[in-house]
C-alpha cells in the first residue's frame, strides 16, 4: 500500500503531473513489452516460481526510487522494474487463485482475500504517512522492501501449479480474441480508467486538498474499513446468481461516485466520498475477479487466457495514459482533475458489461 504515496513523493520531487503520468505509462509499456519477451520462459515455470521471481523486482523498484532525486535516468529505469514484477507476480498469481478456488464459492473466496487484505492493510496507511512524515520517503521505501522480501517466504510451504498449455504469441493472440470475453474485455476499459483515477489522480487529489500525508494515510485506512463491510455483503450476493444485477448497481454507483467527486471541495465531502468510493471500489473488485476466475474455469487451459489478460490490461493503459497525459498539459489543476474524475465516471458504466 505504499504506492499509494509514490505519486506524491513526485510531487513533492517537483515533477509535473504530466511527468507523474509519463512514469506510468512508461510501466505499462514495459509489462507490455516484458511479457512477450517472457513468453518462451513462461512455460518453465510454475505459478509459485513466477510469484518468487517477481517479489526482489519489487523491492528493486523501492530501492531504485530513494536515489531518483539523485540519478535522473532512474526515474525512466525504475518502472521497467515495478513492470517486471508485474508481469511474473500477477499472472502467477491469478493462475494459482482461479485453479485452487471453489467454483460454487468463488466470490465469497475473493471476497474472505480483499477482507483479509483490507484489514491488514488497515493500519498501514496510517503508519506510512506518520513515517513518512518522521523519517521521510526514502525510509519508507527502503523499509517496505524489506518486508516485501519477508512476504515470499510463505509461498514455499503451498504445492506449485504449472500452466499446461505451451504459451506462445499465437496462443495469446487467439485468447486475447476469444469471443467469450468480449464483453468482460469491453468493461476493462471501465476497469482501467477507474483504477489509474483511484490509485494515481485521486490520493494526488485528497494530499493537495488536506495538505497532510498523515491526513492522506487516515482517509485511506477508514476506505479500507468501507470496502471490508461492502465486500462482505457483495460477496454473498454474487455468488447468489445475481452476478449482472451487482455488476449494473456497482457500475452505476462507481459512476455517481466519481461525478460527485467532480463537485467536491470541502474536507469533510472529500472524506465522505473517499470512504464511500473505497467501499464500492473494493466490491466491484470482487465481483470483478470473481467473474473473470468463472471465464477462466470455462478454458481447458485457463493459464494462456490469464497471460492475455494481464497484457490487454496494460495495452488499455497504454491507450488511454496519453490521452491523461495531453489533459494534464492543457489544463491547469483547478480543471485536470474534475476532467480526469468526469472521465471516470462515464467510463465506469462499462462495469455493467462485465455481468453480461
Amino acid at each position: 500500500m505504499i504506492s499509494v504515496f509514490v505519486p506524491i513523493y513526485f510531487y513533492e520531487m517537483g515533477i509535473p503531473l504530466w511527468g507523474i503520468l509519463f512514469f506510468f505509462l512508461l510501466r505499462a509499456v514495459y509489462v507490455s513489452a516484458f511479457t512477450y519477451a517472457l513468453l518462451p520462459f513462461i512455460n518453465r515455470l510454475s505459478d509459485k516460481m513466477m510469484m518468487a521471481l517477481g517479489t526482489p523486482f519489487l523491492v528493486i523498484y523501492f530501492f531504485s526510487l530513494t536515489f531518483v532525486t539523485g540519478i535522473d535516468w532512474l526515474f525512466f529505469v525504475s518502472p521497467a522494474f515495478l513492470a517486471l514484477y508485474g508481469a511474473l507476480f500477477f499472472s502467477g498469481y491469478h493462475i494459482d487463485f482461479s485453479r485452487s478456488a471453489d467454483k460454487d464459492n468463488k466470490t465469497k473466496q475473493v471476497g474472505a482475500n480483499i477482507i483479509i487484505m483490507d484489514v491488514v492493510r488497515l493500519i498501514v496507511p496510517v503508519v506510512g504517512g506518520v513515517l513518512i512524515v518522521g523519517a521521510g520517503f526514502s525510509f519508507v521505501l527502503i523499509l517496505s522492501g524489506c518486508i516485501v522480501m519477508v512476504s515470499i517466504l510463505p509461498l514455499l510451504f503451498f504445492p506449485k501449479r504449472t500452466i499446461a498449455q505451451p504459451i506462445s504469441f499465437k496462443s495469446v493472440h487467439e485468447a486475447l480474441s476469444d469471443s467469450s470475453f468480449k464483453n468482460f474485455r469491453r468493461a476493462t476499459f471501465g476497469y482501467v480508467v477507474d483504477h489509474m483515477n483511484a490509485t494515481i489522480i485521486w490520493p494526488l487529489f485528497i494530499f493537495l486538498a488536506v495538505g497532510s500525508i498523515k491526513t492522506l494515510g487516515l482517509y485511506v485506512s477508514l476506505g479500507f474499513l468501507a470496502g471490508a463491510i461492502a465486500v462482505y455483503i457483495m460477496a454473498k450476493w454474487s455468488d447468489d446468481g445475481k452476478s449482472a444485477k451487482v455488476f449494473t448497481i456497482l457500475g452505476v454507483g462507481q459512476s455517481l461516485l466519481w461525478f460527485v467527486r467532480v463537485m467536491v471541495e470541502n474536507i469533510g465531502a472529500i472524506a465522505g466520498v473517499h470512504i464511500g468510493g473505497y467501499a464500492f471500489r473494493d466490491a466491484t473488485a470482487t465481483s470483478w475477479t470473481s467473474r473473470y476466475y468463472t471465464l477462466l474455469g470455462q478454458k481447458e487451459h485457463s493459464g494462456v487466457y490469464v497471460i492475455a489478460q494481464e497484457l490487454y490490461y496494460n495495452l488499455v493503459r497504454i491507450a488511454v495514459f496519453p490521452f491523461f497525459i495531453v489533459i494534464a498539459l492543457v489544463f491547469p489543476m483547478s480543471v485536470f482533475f474534475p476532467v480526469l474524475f468526469a472521465l471516470a465516471g462515464v467510463f465506469s458504466l462499462l462495469f455493467i458489461l462485465a455481468g453480461r
